[in-house]
């Protein structure tokens, strides 16, 4: 019989799934029965763990924390219920055909107070805490000057924050310098195809916004020229 480990790493069945949904929606049913304070108890351990800044290692030592009023399998089976944000809405509804209404209100509660907390642990999780894990941009423009200035913020996965700040034209210098680094890689299949198609979008869009594309296939056709010849 397959347990929730197995369902997270994908190695299950659907009929292993399914009598393993069925069977830990019963059993954390019993344990709000007989435990009324689990939900209570759970949500102050999330509060510790991952309300507020968290880190690479939130993750686990939340699910440590977890297993004491809920064990190891129904640990895990919250943790497969937010490990894809996308997904969430759908396994919530998977869930109601086999749990009672008291385990459909705690996850709900649960999800309700904590879920974008769930969430960003989980994305935290085993990341580098130099790795950054979300970016936002401002544009600001001087009216007498008619100057603008950017200013782009970096939020690492520590918890800490960076900001750039210039003109366009620095932001240019230093967009290009970033795409030159990514080609120094020297391997391609590095790149995730998923984000390679959200940068390869965003520059069609950008030249676009330019009115560059004559100039992007002569670029091309150049290339393919010495390419060839070299060749």
């Amino acid at each position: 019989m397959a347990d929730w480990l197995d369902v997270l790493k994908g190695d299950k069945s659907i009929d292993e799934f399914q009598s393993l949904l069925s069977e830990s929606a019963a059993q954390l049913d019993a344990l709000l029965k007989s435990e009324p304070q689990t939900e209570q108890r759970v949500l102050g351990i999330l509060g510790r763990h991952i309300a507020g800044t968290v880190g690479p290692e939130s993750w686990d030592a939340m699910l440590k924390g977890l297993k004491y009023p809920l064990g190891d399998e129904l640990t895990y089976m919250l943790a497969w219920l937010v490990d894809n944000a996308d997904e969430t809405a759908e396994k919530m509804t998977n869930l109601r055909e086999y749990a009672s209404p008291a385990v459909m209100s705690f996850f709900g509660v649960i999800l309700g107070v904590h879920g974008e907390d769930l969430q960003r642990a989980h994305d935290a999780w085993n990341q580098l805490p130099g790795d950054w894990s979300s970016i936002s941009r401002e544009i600001f423009l001087d009216q007498i000057s008619q100057t603008h200035r950017i200013v782009v913020r970096v939020k690492k996965f520590s918890g800490d924050e960076i900001s750039v700040e210039g003109p366009p034209s620095s932001i240019v210098t230093l967009t290009t310098s970033l795409l030159i680094t990514l080609r120094l890689i020297g391997q391609p299949n590095a790149l995730p195809e998923g984000q390679v198609e959200t940068l390869l979008d965003a520059a069609v869009r950008l030249i676009a916004f330019l009115g560059k594309k004559d100039r992007l296939i002569e670029i091309l056709d150049a290339q393919e020229q010495e390419s060839e010849a070299s060749g």
